[in-house]
């Protein structure tokens, strides 16, 4: 089942307000986003500004850098584009990493806080809410929590 860009924020939300609870415990208070787009993966426009706009409204200033994997020729064209309308502190916090190595991702993230699936060791799986869609089954609610 699809999910609205809406519904998507309000997960992303939530999802960041428990990765901050368990930050605050450990003094810290901002946090890095991973935007994992596989090779194939249609760009949502609307979906990720939503996104980005819930979580700036929800919690201001607590983005430290959003690392996009992985990134082609045409993303970093785009990307080279776009920047100039982009606040400056804004362009700072991305990063847009080529190529389909996820070890790339440890020169930003130690390895004990990152995830198996991005070659660390930290076991978090994400929140069913912003899991890939899977089609529904008899039953399932069509807005997973």
């Amino acid at each position: 089942a699809e999910r609205t860009p809406e519904e998507v924020a309000v997960a992303a939300a939530a999802a960041a307000g428990e990765a901050l609870a368990v930050l605050r415990r450990q003094g810290l208070h901002k946090f890095t986003l991973i935007i994992h787009l596989p090779r194939g993966t249609e760009m949502d426009w609307r979906m990720g500004k939503e996104v980005l706009r819930t979580l700036q409204r929800n919690y201001p200033e607590r983005l430290y850098r959003a690392l996009i994997f992985p990134c082609g020729f045409w993303t970093q064209v785009a990307w080279n584009v776009l920047k100039v309308v982009v606040d400056v502190r804004t362009r700072q916090k991305l990063q847009f990493l080529n190529g389909n190595d996820p070890e790339s991702f440890q020169e930003w993230i130690a390895p004990e806080q990152l995830p198996r699936q991005f070659g660390g060791e930290d076991p978090m799986t994400l929140p069913k809410a912003l899991r890939p869609p899977t089609s529904p089954r008899p039953g399932d609610s069509q807005v997973p929590l």
